[in-house]
C-alpha cells in the first residue's frame, strides 16, 4: 500500500489559482491508496474524492470565510472516522482527524494531524496526542499511523513524543515547494509494520504539476502486508 500526506493550501498553487482539479492531477500521478491533507474546505474535500473515485472523511477544525475548514483523510477503502479537538488556548484551531478502515487486508488506525505553530502550542497538543483520547485508546488495536503537518522543523515536543514510541518516522524538507528548506511533514508507523517497507525509501513527490499546486510536497510511503 502507499501513504501519503499533504497539504493543499485550500487548492491554492503558487500561482494564486484555487483548483481542486490541479490538486486531483498531482494525487492521481502520485498514485496512493490513502490521502491525509490538510488545510481543505469540506466541498474541496468532496470534489477530490468525486474526481478520483476515492472515499473521503472530513474533519472540521473552524470555518474559513463561511465555510467548514480542516482535514480530509480519502482511500480506496470505506472509511470510519472521528475528530478529536487539539486547540490550545488563544490559538487556531487545530484538530487530530481518525479514520479507521482496511487496506491491503490490514486494519488500520490513521491519525491524521495538522498542528500549531507555536512550540508551547506543540507541546500541549503533544501532550494530548498520548492520552486515551487518541493514541492510547481502548479501541485502538492495530498497526496505528500518523501523519501531517506538523508544523515542526526541529527536534520538538511533538518529535521526542512520538520518536518515544513509534519505531520508524519519516520527514524529508518539503516546504516551501519552490526551495524546500524545512521539514513540516511527517509520517510515523508503528511497530507491526516495522519490517514491512517495500520498494523505494519516503520521498517527496515531485512530479508536474506538483511544483506549483500547493506551498507543501505531497509526502510518499510505501507499505506492505506486516
Amino acid at each position: 500500500m502507499r501513504i501519503a500526506t499533504y497539504n493543499v493550501h485550500k487548492c491554492r498553487g503558487l500561482d494564486g489559482r484555487v483548483c481542486a482539479a490541479r490538486i486531483a492531477a498531482v494525487m492521481r500521478q502520485a498514485q496512493a491508496d490513502l490521502w491525509a491533507l490538510q488545510e481543505v474546505m469540506a466541498s474541496q474535500a468532496a470534489e477530490l474524492a468525486q474526481l478520483l473515485g476515492l472515499h473521503v472523511a472530513f474533519g472540521q477544525a473552524r470555518l474559513h470565510r463561511g465555510q467548514p475548514y480542516g482535514n480530509a483523510t480519502l482511500a480506496h477503502s470505506p472509511l470510519v472516522a472521528q475528530c478529536i479537538d487539539l486547540t490550545t488556548a488563544g490559538r487556531e484551531p487545530r484538530i487530530a482527524l481518525r479514520t479507521d478502515l482496511t487496506l491491503d487486508g490490514i486494519a488500520l488506525h490513521v491519525f491524521n494531524l495538522h498542528l500549531g505553530t507555536a512550540h508551547g502550542e506543540r507541546r500541549l497538543q503533544a501532550e494530548r496526542l498520548g492520552t486515551s483520547e487518541l493514541l492510547h485508546s481502548l479501541d485502538v488495536t492495530g498497526p496505528r499511523i500518523v501523519l501531517g503537518d506538523f508544523n515542526e522543523w526541529t527536534h520538538g515536543a511533538v518529535t521526542r513524543r512520538l520518536r518515544r514510541e513509534f519505531p520508524h518516522h519519516t520527514a524529508p524538507r518539503g516546504f516551501p515547494t519552490g526551495l524546500p528548506l524545512l521539514a513540516l511533514d511527517h509520517i510515523y508507523w508503528d511497530k507491526p509494520l516495522r519490517n514491512s517497507i517495500t520498494g523505494s525509501h519516503p520521498r517527496l513527490y515531485r512530479g508536474w504539476p506538483a511544483m506549483v499546486a500547493s506551498d507543501h510536497l505531497p509526502l510518499l510511503l510505501d507499505l506492505a502486508g506486516a
